[in-house]
């Protein structure tokens, strides 16, 4: 192979090479020397890296792959191994930078572009970092611009999600954990975590716990959240069953970003790893160093809070006379429902007024505060009220007079703003049992259809069966009539084949004793001839027709087969008369239904009909009744409001 040759493979292979789109991952078709792309899937333009060499190539896409799926440490290892064998790679420089900062682009469903979001929040701004200052350095002019391009958009990014970060409340502990595996099912560090946070919460430590701080949170806004989180909180719990649950994207992601944050002078930062039916061998490498804790331990829980509790020094323990019989007291619990209300941790605060009810349930504070989670501070819909109106009640008879006021004008204001949406919500219920009464009707009449056709049918069946059967019967009496009259024929030819037998013998004798033996033999010849052949005759034609009929036991055997085909066509003819009576029984029980069904299909649409402010008006004063408060009612959508709670059970 000639050198010329070898070179052109090698640049055939080049050629072959595929680099992946490091915003969609799409495969790009580029040429070895191009330093800006566009790519036919997201339709992004960008820098390229090189891709004179295969393993650089494989470099690039696994650093952008593991960019992309949240795994950012991962990435920069791939692309610090292109830059350990070049340093002036630009590329690689600025794939450090935007792993660093935990970049992923998004597609937008509206305009269908690409922007950037950013998972590594950092108070360093982008265009100050050094991989990205090194890659401009290090570039032509063409790509120096597209590098300045999108480093504008990060940084915009930046910009905005540290804005949203400053208004986020500050945590004392930040709860880092799986919430659920690869079927989307719940994980058991998810609910050991929670277990923790419930404990945690109730002793006053404002916890940063995912899936309740993040509940009303789209998931393209988690940064700001999980930034400020790790920023303000002191300690990081970090809670695992399996190794491959701590190192998942986004927790190790959590924990990674907490530990550079622990590096930082004078962070005071702990972590503090949590694991349950593992060995301590089985931490990642980077949690193994530190102090856990076996969650198996039956000290456990007893050593995890007195740490935290030398650690948050600024925290002490709950005064001693906030608990009474080893109970939280009401001001406490109070107290701590208010504080999650504040934060709007509604979950924890509803568990926080069940304990209180429970153990308090003289107090009002636990049944008002109940219907404020329940209803999100009134701000969710709630159109089953009936527990509402329950715990109201007895906020109405434990609270005083003053306090009363202004809880129910809050709750009447509630009712009767949910007052459309609960009539409406009626509305869908009868207009249902409208339908369903429709659809009964269309069946029924349906059926009745059908029936009648069934009627028709059965009728044409038989009269098409009866036909068959006479021309049945006709032909067996032919065939007995045919047999009778072969019989007598039978009959008559076997008299006359005698007779004729009778004649030639006679006369043979006569002549052969008269006139001797060889006049005889012509003599019987010729009275055979005349006689005997046609008496002969006679009889074979007598056994034939007695072969033909049979005898008169066929005859009898076919009489007893059509008088008992008579027996069965009597009783189809029954049958038939009954089926149809039970048909036209049935058409007659349905048109009755039907008659049912229409009238309340007609009450139903009679209250929909009704004006959509006077139906809200009598749901808000019938809720209102029920707590004990007069409202005025439209007498009218009162009426046709009972019919229709009556109509429910009618049929």
């Amino acid at each position: 192979m000639t050198y010329k040759n070898m070179l052109q493979m090698r640049e055939n292979r080049r050629m072959c090479m595929i680099l992946k789109c490091k915003i969609c991952g799409g495969n790009m078709d580029v040429s070895v020397d191009q330093t800006i792309g566009h790519c036919q899937y997201c339709g992004s333009t960008m820098t390229l890296p090189k891709i004179d060499d295969e393993r650089r190539t494989d470099l690039f896409n696994r650093g952008n792959y593991f960019r992309r799926i949240g795994e950012f440490d991962k990435a920069i290892e791939e692309f610090e191994h292109i830059l350990f064998e070049d340093p002036n790679d630009a590329e690689a420089h600025w794939c450090c930078a935007i792993s660093r900062y935990g970049i992923e682009y998004v597609e937008d469903k509206h305009t269908l572009e690409w922007y950037p979001t950013c998972h590594r929040l950092s108070y360093d701004n982008f265009l100050e970092d050094y991989d990205y200052r090194k890659a401009l350095e290090l570039s032509d002019s063409i790509t120096k611009r597209q590098y300045m391009k999108d480093a504008v958009k990060i940084a915009d990014v930046q910009k905005g999600i540290l804005s949203m970060a400053k208004n986020t409340p500050e945590y004392d502990i930040f709860i880092c954990y799986k919430e659920s595996d690869e079927y989307e099912n719940q994980t058991v560090d998810s609910k050991l975590a929670q277990e923790l946070y419930e404990k945690l919460s109730l002793l006053g430590y404002n916890v940063f716990f995912s899936r309740v701080t993040l509940k009303n949170v789209a998931g393209t806004e988690y940064e700001p959240y999980i930034f400020a989180a790790l920023n303000s909180a002191k300690v990081m719990i970090v809670v695992g069953t399996e190794r491959k649950y701590l190192e998942s994207p986004w927790v190790k992601n959590e924990w990674s970003r907490f530990q550079s944050m622990m590096r930082k002078k004078d962070s005071g930062k702990i972590l503090i790893p949590c694991f349950k039916n593992m060995n301590p061998n089985e931490l990642p490498e980077e949690l193994g160093n530190l102090q856990g804790y076996d969650m198996n331990n039956a000290n456990f829980e007893q050593d995890l809070l007195a740490r935290i509790k030398s650690i948050l020094k600024r925290r002490d323990n709950i005064p001693t006379q906030d608990i009474i019989g080893g109970k939280l007291s009401r001001e406490r619990l109070i107290q701590n429902g208010n504080t999650h209300l504040k934060l709007q941790n509604y979950e924890s605060a509803e568990r926080v007024y069940v304990e209180l009810t429970e153990n308090y349930p003289e107090d009002y504070h636990g049944w008002w505060g109940m219907i404020i989670c329940k209803t999100r501070n009134f701000t969710k819909a709630i159109l089953e009220v009936e527990p509402l109106n329950t715990w109201f009640s007895y906020v109405k008879q434990l609270s005083n007079s003053r306090e009363y006021t202004a809880m129910e004008r809050e709750y009447i204001n509630y009712i009767q703003k949910i007052s459309f949406l609960g009539a409406d919500r009626e509305k869908q219920g009868i207009s249902k049992l409208a339908s369903e009464h429709r659809k009964h009707i269309q069946d029924l009449e349906q059926e009745i259809r059908k029936l009648d056709s069934e009627i028709k049918q059965d009728r044409k069946y038989f009269d098409n069966q009866d036909q068959k059967y006479s021309t049945w019967v006709n032909k067996q009496y032919a065939i007995i009539a045919e047999t009778e009259h072969n019989i007598s024929k039978g009959r008559v030819l076997f008299i006359v084949g005698i007779i004729l037998i009778g004649i030639e013998f006679a006369l043979t004798l006569y002549m052969g004793l008269d006139e001797g033996f060889w006049y005889g033999v012509v003599a019987f010849i010729s009275c055979f001839f005349f006689f005997g052949g046609p008496g002969l005759l006679c009889l074979l034609k007598m056994y034939e027709c007695g072969k033909k009929a049979d005898n008169e036991k066929k005859i009898m055997n076919i009489r007893n087969l059509v008088m008992n085909s008579d027996d069965i066509r009597a009783s189809r003819i029954k049958q038939l008369e009954e089926d149809k009576k039970q048909k036209k029984e049935q058409i007659q029980n349905n048109q009755i239904i039907i008659e049912k069904y229409q009238y309340v299909l007609d009450s139903c649409q009679k209250y929909l009909g009704l004006n959509d402010e006077d139906c809200a008006q009598f749901w808000f004063a019938k809720r209102s009744e029920e707590i004990g408060i007069t409202q005025p009612v439209n007498r009218e959508v009162e009426e046709c409001w009972k019919s229709t709670q009556k109509l429910k059970t009618t049929i």
